[in-house]
């Protein structure tokens, strides 16, 4: 059982982490905070690929001496070069904490229990696991990223209360309402590539960019299009505005395409496969740690049917629509045979709900 007071001040490592957010792929968020006689003296938080660690930023930001205070982590202080920055560990014992508090093990093979070994060789007090499921839960991109050939992968979609995330006529604007739709532009910070199918293009013309209040700080995710090029519709925005931060999965060659729209593809990425998985995997091989899927029914059924998904996030609202389209088709007939999923959290907004789910275990 962990004392309130490393509780207290590991939610404020948390905190620090969080400033990041969307900001420090391939990396994960951390944020560190020196305390000594349960004060405060310095914080600190990695702010991207390349710049100074956590616990670096947290040592510069100190008021006083750090000899004898503790050192909150939401992850393992790094104890290997392979990377930009040097190492922390070396910079923590020269520092002289007598206690370092630690969230999260770095799944990272590289360190993996090896920087807490250094710091209890040296003689400092390591305490491991304190709000080790919320800290998982904050870096769920990076742990799957760290141990899985394909990125993670976000479904979201907006319904009514019948389950429709559109009429037959295609029109879908709007289910949710504005604060749900604000909430997704938050989601859209926090990954590195935003998915969807060739119908949502030709349909909606989305600029797939972050907007409604939501600071991006000049973040444009990457825009990942599914399908057959010949069928795009090439006066979409996506072909005007950005179009190098375009990625291109489909079946078909694209030397059949005329030679103005082979040069905007080109300006892109490439994938010619469209068998799902190893299109993921082509994905992560370009650096790309996470997804969020905002395609059609045939796009969230593709990736439902597949079990190619970490998360599933519905906006519902409370409306009948009646016909239209649903989140997942099938031909199931059973109800034994449907996909079992699991709430993890819900939330109501204005009127609207959210509800989170991930896939069911078999042992759940």
């Amino acid at each position: 059982m962990h004392s309130e007071i490393d509780i207290k001040f590991m939610n404020l490592a948390f905190k620090e982490a969080e400033k990041a957010k969307g900001f420090v792929s391939p990396n994960p968020m951390v944020g560190a905070v020196i305390v000594k006689d349960e004060r405060v003296i310095g914080r600190g938080f990695h702010s991207k690929s390349g710049m100074p660690h956590a616990e670096i930023e947290a040592l510069k930001d100190c008021s006083e001496d750090t000899s004898g205070a503790t050192l909150y982590c939401n992850l393992e202080p790094c104890c290997h070069s392979n990377k930009q920055t040097p190492p922390c560990v070396p910079e923590v014992i020269k520092a002289g904490f007598k206690r370092v508090v630690i969230c999260n093990v770095d799944p990272n093979p590289e360190v993996s229990g090896k920087g807490i070994k250094a710091l209890r060789d040296s003689g400092i007090e390591v305490e491991v696991g304190v709000l080790e499921p919320e800290g998982e839960k904050l870096n769920e991109v990076f742990f799957h990223s760290i141990l899985s050939d394909t990125p993670f992968i976000h479904l979201k979609a907006a319904q009514t209360l019948d389950g429709k995330i559109q009429s037959f006529t295609g029109d879908s604007k709007w289910i949710s309402n504005e604060s749900c739709r604000k909430r997704s532009h938050g989601l859209r910070l926090t990954y590195d590539a935003i998915l969807i199918g060739r119908e949502t293009l030709n349909n909606d013309n989305p600029s797939l960019n972050i907007r409604m209040g939501v600071d991006a700080n000049g973040k444009i995710p990457f825009r990942v299009i599914l399908g057959d090029p010949e069928k795009f519709n090439w006066d979409s925005y996506l072909f005007r505005e950005d179009i190098e931060k375009n990625i291109f999965i489909t079946t078909n060659k694209i030397d059949s395409l005329d030679s103005l729209k082979r040069k905007i593809i080109e300006k892109g990425q490439v994938i010619e496969n469209h068998n799902l998985i190893k299109s993921l995997i082509e994905l992560k091989k370009l650096g790309i740690q996470s997804v969020l899927i905002e395609g059609g029914s045939k796009v969230l059924s593709s990736f439902l049917k597949e079990g190619l998904f970490n998360k599933l996030t519905i906006f519902q609202a409370p409306k009948l629509l009646g016909n239209g389209e649903g989140i997942f088709k099938s031909t199931n007939n059973l109800i034994s045979d449907s996909l079992n999923l699991k709430i993890t959290n819900t939330e109501v907004i204005e009127g609207n709900l959210m509800i989170e789910l991930r896939k069911q275990c078999l042992q759940e």
